[in-house]
């Protein structure tokens, strides 16, 4: 039998095709097998590893994958599981020490406003004290004040009632001697007697008295002496009205009701005089020893200004010439009562830089307002000490002082530029020697119904540009007793 090499191909070619789809199917069926393990195994298992990871990302820390097997897959679940329950108790670690650190929060918020509110009423205790004290300094000059109307009062009352007492025997003796004239012309006297003593007198000189009594000589009144002295005492002095009212005056009883009704009318005048000065200084003392500080109020600057000077009157016109420039078109603004501090402290400090340069100095201080924008300027000027350039930027600061142990607080400039923050106000200050300026300026319109609380500084960024000073200013030595 013949086997031909085309049948042996043949055959090989047909085993190969077999082999083939053997192997084929071999592969197909090896690869379907372990697409079903790896699924089973580890798809599935990752799979369901990363749906707990996005839950877990999602914040919920309690879910578990309880895979027990010990291949890596469930090493790696028993890790998840570790972390996810590590991080469930750094979250409730967290919770609770957000929840502890809030309450911290509260309580440290408790407490500095607590010490806030106690450093708001150690500041305005402050204030008050450093006021009280500037008024126990001034308030024997007050005294003073007080007692020269009151003096006065007493003077003219003790006058007032010798008159009173012997009033009623002087109308008696007029009653029986008023036939010798016609009464209308002895009450047109009496009328211009009483118009005249009205008025504040003038010094009479000596002149004008030998020409009164040398009339009333001429006019054959032989006590002219004694006349002229009386007429000078009720203002009584114009040589044409004595000479319309000779004939009145030369009558004894009328000239006695005469001088009691004069010496009646310049008692009333004298009195209400002095009494208007005490109830200028009470009210100054009022609004100086107002402590309301809350409480706002329209204000008229110039009176402010002119309160403190009621206070500072004693001391002002022993120490310096005060001269002012005050703006009478000046609005009014509202402030609180601490604003008259401001210029009773500012006054103060400028007399005591006039009084270190000696008793012979010649002190003189300015004050003037006026308007410009929307805001007041205010300017106290003195030709004292000066403040030194390397003190200055310091003046401003609690307790910093220069002066001697007694004489200053260091509070007075800290405490003025408190209160002007307060009223968004600022102050400047320009010093050289013999000329020291501090201007303030006060808004005319508050930015909002409440007042600061003085926090933002800034006091001193501005200094005052002036070429000319208003007061002249005399050669001194260059010193610090603007400090307070």
């Amino acid at each position: 039998m013949e086997i031909s090499i085309q049948d042996i191909q043949a055959t090989m070619s047909a085993i190969d095709h077999r082999i083939a789809v053997i192997l084929i199917i071999t592969i197909i069926m090896t690869s379907f097998i372990l697409f079903i393990i790896l699924r089973s195994s580890i798809l599935i298992r990752l799979s369901h590893l990363i749906n707990l990871t996005n839950q877990i990302a999602a914040g919920n820390y309690n879910i578990r994958v309880n895979d027990d097997r010990q291949d890596e897959i469930g090493k790696l679940g028993r890790a998840f599981d570790q972390m996810s329950i590590d991080l469930r108790r750094s979250k409730e670690e967290i919770d609770n020490y957000n929840k502890h650190l809030e309450e911290r929060v509260n309580d440290a918020t408790a407490r500095l406003q607590k010490a806030y509110e106690d450093l708001k009423n150690t500041q305005s205790q402050l204030v008050l004290n450093e006021k009280m004290a500037s008024l126990g300094l001034l308030i024997a000059g007050i005294a003073h004040e007080i007692n020269t109307p009151v003096g006065a009062i007493r003077n003219v009352l003790r006058n007032l009632g010798k008159k009173i007492v012997s009033l009623p025997k002087t109308i008696e003796t007029f009653k029986n001697e008023r036939d010798i004239l016609p009464f209308s012309k002895m009450v047109m006297c009496l009328e211009d007697l009483i118009q005249t003593s009205s008025v504040t007198p003038q010094p009479v000189s000596y002149k004008e008295m030998k020409v009164v009594e040398t009339l009333l000589m001429d006019k054959g009144i032989g006590n002219s002496k004694e006349m002229v002295n009386s007429l000078s005492k009720i203002n009584f002095t114009d040589p044409e009205k004595i000479i319309k009212y000779t004939d009145c005056l030369r009558i004894s009883s009328f000239f006695s009701l005469f001088e009691s009704i004069g010496s009646i009318v310049q008692a009333a005048r004298i009195s209400e005089t002095s009494s208007q000065k005490i109830a200028e200084i009470v009210r100054a003392l009022k609004y100086y020893a107002y402590t309301d500080k809350d409480n706002v109020e329209m204000t008229q600057i110039n009176e402010s200004i002119q309160t403190a000077m009621v206070l500072l009157k004693n001391r002002l016109k022993h120490t310096v010439k005060v001269s002012t420039d005050l703006d009478p078109a000046l609005p009014a603004i509202p402030c609180t009562c601490e604003i008259h501090q401001v210029w009773t402290n500012l006054l103060n400090n400028a007399c005591d830089a006039i009084e270190e340069l000696g008793e012979d100095y010649q002190g003189k201080i300015n004050i003037s307002t006026r308007k410009k924008d929307d805001h007041i300027l205010i300017t106290v000027t003195d030709n004292g000490n000066g403040i030194p350039e390397d003190k200055i930027n310091k003046i401003f600061d609690p307790f910093f002082t220069t002066k001697d142990i007694g004489k200053g607080t260091g509070l007075g400039l800290s405490i003025v530029s408190g209160i002007l923050k307060r009223h968004y106000g600022i102050i400047r200050v320009e010093s050289r020697r013999g000329c020291t300026v501090f201007e303030v300026s006060l808004p005319i319109a508050a930015p909002s119904n409440n007042f600061s609380d003085g926090k933002d500084d800034g006091h001193i960024d501005e200094r005052v540009d002036r070429e000319h000073c208003p007061v002249t200013a005399d050669s001194s030595p260059s010193g610090d007793a603007h400090v307070n």
